[in-house]
């Protein structure tokens, strides 16, 4: 049905292949061409009719979308996106902070912090200009090529088998004892804190809050040559802003801050 409804699409027959896509969300929503069908009927309505509002609706409604989780939220990922192209703004970016400070995984927070910068900058191109700013004016991108810079910053730090390249370039030109800043952040739960050494080195990570009182330590032993990351969670600590700073066989090398949010 998924490839009967692409062929329509080809040959423009958008009313048929719309129904087509619906039809197999309905008779199979647990199969993996359920979630493809969700996203091929946003990408359609971009060809067709434009009904972002009947599309929006559709998502968050239809009940074998709201009945399955892994549909459910891709479709509520999917009906945010109707609400940038309905132009609305404070909703659009309220979507993506709440994520933000609620991730499910640190992909989840990575991935809207990006797009979060991106309803930025197609909100500053649309004629609305800076006239709506959100709670996390942080990830506001100040233009283009910024945007364009964080988001390959960013994506470059998703979790994976092996680091990616631009990961590497990134920990590459890190001094020793110098800390990458924590991702995701600000953040709610845990995060990642990279460092680089270029000896075998005994580290610990010093946490502080505002005033500079000691809130924890964390001994992660002797590590060999070489990147590393620890594992941070701030379950139990107050939202606001702390520092961090890593002490490498006893000396203070780098201090960073990051923001904890409720």
């Amino acid at each position: 049905m998924f490839f009967t409804a692409k062929d329509k699409i080809d040959n423009e027959e958008y009313t048929s292949a719309k129904t087509d896509l619906q039809s197999l969300i309905t008779l199979y929503p647990t199969s993996e061409y359920a979630q493809a069908a969700l996203k091929e009927l946003f990408s359609l309505e971009e060809i067709y009719s434009e009904d972002y509002v009947d599309l929006k609706t559709y998502y968050n409604l239809e009940p074998n979308i709201v009945n399955n989780p892994e549909l459910a939220k891709l479709a509520d990922f999917l009906a945010n996106f109707c609400e940038i192209k309905l132009e609305n703004w404070p909703t659009a970016i309220a979507w993506f902070e709440n994520v933000i400070q609620n991730p499910e995984s640190i992909e989840d927070s990575i991935f809207a912090i990006v797009d979060l910068g991106y309803t930025y900058f197609l909100m500053e191109n649309s004629g609305y200009k800076s006239a709506y700013s959100g709670n996390l004016i942080q990830h506001k991108p100040e233009s283009k090529e910024q945007f364009i810079e964080n988001r390959n910053y960013l994506l470059s730090l998703i979790p994976g088998d092996q680091l990616s390249e631009t990961m590497k370039e990134i920990l590459t030109e890190l001094q020793e004892g110098e800390l990458l800043q924590n991702v995701p952040n600000p953040f709610k739960g845990s995060t990642q804190i990279w460092y680089k050494l270029e000896n075998e080195s005994n580290i610990q990570l010093n946490i502080y809050n505002y005033t500079g009182q000691l809130i924890s330590s964390i001994n992660d032993g002797k590590n060999p040559v070489g990147s590393h990351y620890i594992e941070f969670d701030a379950s139990g600590l107050k939202n606001g802003m702390y520092f961090y700073s890593i002490s490498i066989n006893g000396r203070t090398t780098d201090s960073k801050k990051m923001t904890i949010i409720k």
